[in-house]
């Protein structure tokens, strides 16, 4: 893909009206779709939130609360 072909969904989502529904939602050439089983995973998600809060080294003030917890 050039990189306007690469960009192109991106710009579509920002500029749609209305605005796409569910908000935040993934998307594949325009189209919204459902993340694979293992994105979806909540344990998965959950384990790299809190290996990407060490990664950072995130000091315990500057977190963000989990969304699932």
């Amino acid at each position: 893909r050039t990189p306007e072909q690469g960009a192109e969904t991106g710009v579509y989502a920002a500029t749609v009206e209305p605005p796409l529904e569910p908000n935040g939602a993934y998307l594949v050439d325009r189209a919204v779709k459902q993340p694979s089983a293992a994105a979806r995973d909540a344990a998965s998600s959950d384990a790299l939130w809190t290996r990407s809060e060490a990664w950072v080294e995130l000091d315990p003030s500057e977190r963000w609360p989990n969304p699932r917890a």
